[in-house]
């Protein structure tokens, strides 16, 4: 009897999936991702932090300045810069 050893490397385009379901890999096992935890997976995958997002069809007029230097103030209160 022969055995032959298989490495794979880890791939950069997780999650793995094949005929349209998702799978992790644990240890030596290859589990099925729940639909929840899929979800959080691609969401945190492709987050952007709030300030760089887009919001498409906003105008100038949508910013409320005092809202912004409220911003201000808090976050000199409590980063004390």
């Amino acid at each position: 009897m022969k055995i032959i050893e298989v490495k794979v490397k880890s791939g950069n385009n997780k999650p793995y999936s094949l005929n349209g379901i998702a799978y992790k890999r644990v240890d030596s096992e290859t589990p099925l991702i729940p639909p929840d935890e899929l979800e959080i997976f691609i969401l945190t995958k492709h987050e952007q932090e709030f300030d760089n997002q887009i919001c498409d069809g906003a105008v100038y007029e949508d910013i409320d300045l005092e809202t912004i230097n409220w911003s201000k103030i808090k976050y000199k209160e409590v980063s004390g810069k």
